[in-house]
């Protein structure tokens, strides 16, 4: 109800024009939306405090979850690094098809595959 004088306004634009009220209706709907712009602005005040405080709590668990996250990981320090590994690598009958092909086509049937370290990665 507080638009009450607005409408009135604009119902009877004619009579506000002829005795030119128009200043006054004016005043009179701005005093009208002090209070609920006062109340906007302090629940918006609240509402963007509380979103801050969330998006807090949900990035500062992600990066907690990532810094205890890296911990879980093998150690470095925790084996122990031959210096010199000689040996030999060896796959027999090796076979592989891709399973989303409607034809059963193996892509490799039985591969072999024979490398030699010499000491080096591979």
């Amino acid at each position: 109800m507080k638009s009450f004088c607005a409408i009135e306004a604009v119902g009877n634009i004619r009579t506000v024009a002829a005795f030119c009220a128009e200043e006054k209706i004016l005043d009179l709907y701005a005093r009208e939306l002090v209070e609920p712009s006062k109340r906007s602005f302090n629940r918006g005040q609240i509402v963007g405090i509380f979103y801050g405080i969330s998006q807090f709590f949900i990035l500062s668990s992600y990066g907690l979850g990532l810094l205890h996250g890296r911990n879980f990981g093998i150690g470095s320090g925790s084996s122990k690094r031959e210096t010199n590994v000689e040996g030999t690598i060896e796959l027999r009958g090796v076979q592989f098809s891709y399973p989303s092909r409607l034809d059963s086509h193996e892509a490799m049937e039985k591969i072999g595959l024979v490398k030699k370290t010499h000491g080096k990665k591979v």
